[in-house]
């Protein structure tokens, strides 16, 4: 399986939130390949098309984190590269891993390439901007 530039994974960091008072059905566990499946719920794998969220016993993707999560991991499963995706809900990460450089934080869902690179809040998740990110290309700024 082919990694990043410096054969390093690509990281990518969702955040459950508890659940809403109307529960969604639990998707149950989905085939995933990589790193996924050791740091995710077997129940957040990707969702059939007629899923409206990702849900786990602890809580639930929402629709639009959980579809931004499906794009990657399909297109990092295309591209084989291998995608650590962490809930940061229920794993600790420095804060620091969200500083935009700027002094901003960064929006979630956020993809985090091995260069540094990094794709942030759902409007950066098109499948063009996907696939570019996972090939280790420039991502143009989107103003």
């Amino acid at each position: 399986m082919a990694a990043g530039p410096d054969g390093a994974a690509f990281r990518m960091y969702v955040r459950t939130q508890p659940h809403q008072s109307v529960p969604y059905p639990s998707l149950g566990p989905r085939p995933v390949s990589g790193l996924a499946r050791f740091l995710m719920p077997m129940s957040l794998y990707p969702p059939t098309p007629d899923s409206p969220s990702l849900s786990s016993p602890d809580g639930e993707l929402t629709p639009m984190e959980a579809q931004c999560l499906w794009l990657v991991l399909d297109m990092a499963n295309r591209l084989h590269r291998p995608v650590e995706v962490i809930d940061v809900s229920h794993v600790a990460v420095p804060p620091e891993t969200f500083d935009d450089g700027e002094g901003d934080m960064l929006l979630f869902p956020v993809l985090i390439r091995p260069d540094g690179a990094h794709l942030s809040g759902e409007h950066d998740f098109t499948p063009g901007r996907v696939r570019n990110f996972l090939k280790g290309r420039p991502i143009p700024f989107r103003g």
